[in-house]
């Protein structure tokens, strides 16, 4: 994994979850530690390879498709 870093910006810490993507969720490790008793039983923790920190993917084992999308209102 690599961070990408805009130059306008001023240079702040990454957070404790930097990136969402639609079937995985990234993660520092104090929020996995943080987690792990509620998400585990449900998936698995991956250590991705990274040089800026400890990171986890959670890949969750289900996913429930929750939306109602006849009362959800919005564009």
């Amino acid at each position: 994994m690599k961070v990408v870093e805009d130059k306008r910006r001023k240079k702040r810490p990454i957070g404790d979850f930097p990136w969402f993507l639609p079937d995985l969720i990234a993660m520092s490790k104090r929020a996995k530690e943080a987690m792990e008793d509620l998400l585990a039983p449900h998936g698995e923790f991956l250590l991705v390879e990274c040089d800026f920190g400890e990171y986890y993917l959670y890949n969750a084992f289900a996913v429930l498709d929750a939306l109602d999308d006849e009362k959800t209102i919005g564009d």
